[in-house]
């Protein structure tokens, strides 16, 4: 998959930062059914994000949206089929600056 993103930076005193991100991403997703009798199929896989990291002090908590988009043909089926994911990400982290 092709990925990328944009970063930026707020800072509003030293020790408290905002950076908000964006990301995009374009590839490929493979599916290869193990107990159906169909061959295996290569579709457009697409991305976009939004998200953003606080830090205060040496702690950061970064949330993310992240918006799945796939097309598909399922087993049996003649028309391509598009599917929408939404993911809501989190995490934490400890810099060492």
């Amino acid at each position: 998959m092709i990925d990328g993103s944009l970063k930026g930076s707020l800072a509003a005193d030293r020790r408290i930062t905002f950076k908000p991100f964006t990301g995009v991403g374009i590839g490929a997703r493979t599916h290869s059914y193990r107990y159906v009798d169909a061959a295996t199929t290569h579709d457009l896989a697409s991305y976009a994000s939004v998200g953003g990291e606080l830090g205060i002090a040496r702690v950061r908590v970064r949330l993310e949206v992240r918006d799945y988009l796939t097309w598909t043909t399922p087993p049996g089926a003649s028309a391509s089929a598009r599917r929408n994911d939404v993911a809501v990400l989190g995490g934490l982290r400890l810099a060492l600056r």
